[in-house]
């Protein structure tokens, strides 16, 4: 038996690792012991492993990824048992090797023999979820089936590393059988996320919508959660005999039997009998006194009377083509056989303006086959300009009113595949306004409702007005509607125009391209002051001498 660490850098993350869920099924598969942590952890550091696999994930989290690289890669029997993997180390396998001394994997895991001499297909597997609950941190995606029926894309996009990553573009993988056996390993779950990233490419697209209904997401399909003290935690019980069970299990088993103990009635034989057996096991007043191993008995001593009171509800499920459908690809065919699907939300890339009239028709075609809740990636800082940006989200506020749809965009600013940071500038961008489109969608949580009075608000009722919001100081765009209020926007705007305008064309490319260095050229003009006073933060983030970059975009993980 090995003993195998699995680490995920502690990068703010959307979805499991998938690939590390995957091994994870591998060596359990071969009888071997596996611990899977996020971070740096000092104690497991202390111990040797026969195998440590390091994920990665975007390339702009290098940092953070080479380091963890670093902190366990001696923790190992040697360094050649050091594997690492994932999105980042396979576009940029030349920087981690000069940062860490170790030549990362590349690629997927998708041939038989990766690590070992055996037929066994990692990527094959069924994810090991129990790894899941052997940390604190929650992935907001954590609790979905996360699977491909295709792999690859048919287009080339420059700004995507698809091709670098899925270079041959397969049009099936069977799935349903992986569902089903997470439904017997870990319980049925509502929401299926389809990560594939070009649906409407493949020749199979019929059978892949067939079996889509198949195993349960067709429209009106419902079910039953499964009993979790029955399914998912008994995988833990050898676990809780060593009194080593991960606290988030613990909490996971506290909490569903507590959620039974609020519907029982007093002076009733459940209601005795569920404190009966708390008594009997010292657990009356506080289930987490209880050591694991006595926690697991009086589980399964409430077992049935938690089948009987658990919440029987039915659900809605759920299918989300996670990375959006191709509106290129999408005609009246196609998008009558997607309206046989429970999808939540149909997501559609609006990439370019240059899509305007394709993406305006695979929403008016949603809306005939009845698909009312639509999400769409908006690229931006690539090859368009600020106004382009504009012009799409106001082209979801006429649709939604237009249609009577609900339309949600989410604006993902582009960074180039292969750089190791946030701080790519389109050419047709400035530091300033990349910022300030940071600052509205930190307001937003990301999200832009396509309604006309949040939009209007949020990004100006015209271009000339979303030209200036994105000049304002940062902390005018945050509490924006305080300072219309108190006036000081207004007051803002006239000291721009009391200023001559050769002074004020310097002010505004120090302000757009945020470089404060000639602040004290303008020291003795009292109205070009009161204009700069209002940039303090951003002049403070300026003289930040172990600030290399800023922080200029709210990025979402959904490419």
């Amino acid at each position: 038996m090995r003993t195998v660490l699995l680490v995920e850098p502690a990068y703010k993350a959307k979805y499991p690792p998938l690939g590390l869920m995957k091994i994870s099924a591998y060596h359990k598969l071969l009888g071997d012991n596996v611990v899977f942590v996020r971070g740096k952890d000092k104690e497991l550091r202390k111990r040797i492993w026969d195998r440590i696999y390091i994920t990665s994930l975007f390339t702009f989290h290098f940092k953070i990824t080479a380091e963890t690289i670093n902190f366990y890669k001696t923790s190992a029997r040697s360094m050649k048992d050091v594997f690492v993997g994932g999105i980042a180390a396979s576009l940029v396998p030349e920087a981690f090797f000069e940062e860490t001394g170790i030549y990362p994997y590349q690629g997927l895991l998708d041939k038989p023999g990766v690590f070992d001499k055996n037929d066994i297909i990692i990527d094959q597997l069924v994810p090991d979820y129990s790894i899941l609950n052997e940390i604190e941190y929650v992935y907001p995606c954590g609790n979905a089936y996360v699977l491909y029926s295709t792999r690859g894309c048919i287009n080339h996009c420059d700004f995507c590393a698809v091709p670098v990553l899925e270079p041959t573009y397969k049009d099936y993988l069977p799935f349903k059988e992986q569902i089903n056996q997470i439904n017997r390993l870990y319980g049925e779950k509502q929401t299926l996320l389809l990560l594939d990233n070009n649906l409407l490419a493949s020749d199979c697209f019929d059978k892949i919508v067939d079996e889509l209904k198949e195993a349960g997401f067709g429209v009106g399909n419902t079910f039953l959660p499964s009993n979790i003290l029955r399914t998912y935690i008994p995988i833990y019980q050898d676990r809780a005999k060593r009194n080593a069970l991960p606290s988030a299990v613990r909490k996971i088993i506290i909490n569903e039997l507590l959620k039974i103990k609020v519907k029982l009635r007093p002076e009733t034989k459940d209601y005795d009998f569920y404190y009966d057996t708390l008594d009997k096991f010292g657990a009356e007043k506080n289930l987490s006194n209880l050591t694991d191993n006595v926690l697991f008995e009086v589980m399964n001593e409430l077992a049935d009377l938690y089948e009987r009171k658990r919440n029987k509800n039915k659900l809605v499920k759920y299918v989300d083509f996670n990375q959006g459908i191709d509106a290129r690809l999408l005609d009246d065919k196609k998008m009558a056989r997607l309206s046989e699907l429970n999808i939540h939300p149909m997501r559609i890339a609006f990439d370019s303006i240059a899509f305007k009239d394709i993406y305006t028709s695979a929403i008016k075609l949603a809306k005939k086959y009845k698909i009312k809740a639509i999400s769409n990636y908006i690229l931006y800082n690539f090859k368009d300009k600020p106004e382009d940006l504009y012009e799409r989200l106001r082209i979801n506020v006429e649709l939604n009113r237009e249609l009577g749809l609900r339309i949600f965009s989410f604006p993902m600013r582009y960074a180039p595949v292969y750089r190791l940071d946030r701080a790519y500038i389109g050419e047709h961008w400035t530091p300033k306004q990349l910022k300030a489109i940071y600052k509205i969608l930190n307001v937003t949580k990301g999200i832009v409702a396509a309604n006309d009075e949040f939009f209007r608000h949020a990004f100006g009722k015209n271009l000339d007005e979303f030209f200036n919001i994105l000049l304002l100081p940062e902390q005018y765009i945050l509490r924006r509607e305080d300072h219309e209020k108190d006036g000081s926007i207004y007051q803002l705007w006239e000291n721009f125009e009391r200023i001559d305008l050769s002074k004020r064309a310097a002010l505004f490319r120090m302000i757009q391209n945020m470089d404060f260095e000639r602040w004290p050229e303008f020291k003795n003009d009292p109205v070009a002051m009161s204009i700069l006073n209002c940039y303090e933060n951003e002049l403070r983030q300026s003289e930040r001498k172990d600030e290399k970059q800023l922080e200029l975009s709210l990025y979402t993980d959904n490419r």
